[in-house]
């Protein structure tokens, strides 16, 4: 497939829109009815190429264990799809260290709205340098993740939602787009603006005893699939507690 697609007789696709997943689930070509669908020990490796760049960032989720009930795909012939919603329970560890636990209330509805609460264990802030480097041309020298808890809703057009993200003694380094190595020059400099000035080096500070809650936004790329979406959903939220900008939702004309 790969050969045909390189064939100029079979020019690349574009625009190709993946749909949410509910709708898939609806629009399957078999019929399956289960009360839970459980996966364990399972393991997801994700990539994500960077806008700029040729180099993929990515995230390895292991100890996968997921749960969702009822889990119906396909319509008999004859009946509409039976179900209004659904719900998924999963547990996994990102990046072999940190531990990740999810909650989600998935509707059947358009425009497929989900409804997704996530929580992050303590861990080094260095094991997002896998991601980081190659999609943020950014990575973490120092820094410890004390605990993250996010929740955001989202539909076939946007997520809007919310994130608690603590830690403590957090240092970044800009790196160059081509090498991926050391910024040198004027990264140089903006690397210790970005650390002196721009980021928050601790959240909660030491002076404020309430931590700077973020808010999440993210307009849906439809011709990628609902890992990408979750992820640059949480990118928002993290951006945000970090200091590095503020996603909010458009205000309406």
């Amino acid at each position: 497939v790969a050969e045909m697609f390189r064939d100029k007789r079979f020019p690349k696709q574009q625009n190709v829109f993946k749909p949410m997943p509910q709708k898939l689930m609806k629009e399957a070509g078999l019929a399956l009815r289960l009360d839970t669908l459980t996966v364990e020990d399972g393991f997801i490796h994700y990539e994500e190429f960077p806008d700029k760049g040729m180099v993929p960032g990515n995230l390895d989720f292991s100890n996968l264990s997921v749960a969702i009930f009822p889990f119906y795909v396909g319509t008999i012939e004859g009946q509409e799809f039976p179900l209004e919603e659904s719900f998924l329970i999963a547990n996994a560890t990102l990046n072999r260290e940190a531990k990740l636990n999810m909650q989600g209330h998935l509707f059947y509805h358009e425009p497929y709205p989900m409804r997704i609460n996530a929580q992050l264990g303590e861990f080094q802030v260095g094991i997002l340098n896998t991601i980081l480097k190659s999609n943020a041309f950014a990575r973490a020298r120092d820094g410890r993740i004390l605990r993250a808890d996010w929740s955001f809703e989202a539909d076939d057009d946007e997520a809007v939602g919310k994130m608690t993200f603590l830690y403590e003694g957090l240092n970044l380094e800009l790196l160059e787009e081509r090498t991926l190595e050391r910024g040198k020059g004027r990264k140089s400099i903006l690397t210790f603006v970005l650390n002196t000035f721009a980021v928050r080096s601790n959240n909660p500070r030491g002076y404020q005893r309430k931590p700077i809650n973020a808010s999440i936004y993210q307009e849906r790329d439809k011709e990628k699939f609902i890992f990408n979406y979750w992820w640059k959903a949480t990118l928002s939220g993290v951006k945000g507690s970090l200091g590095l900008g503020q996603d909010r939702k458009p205000r309406k004309k």
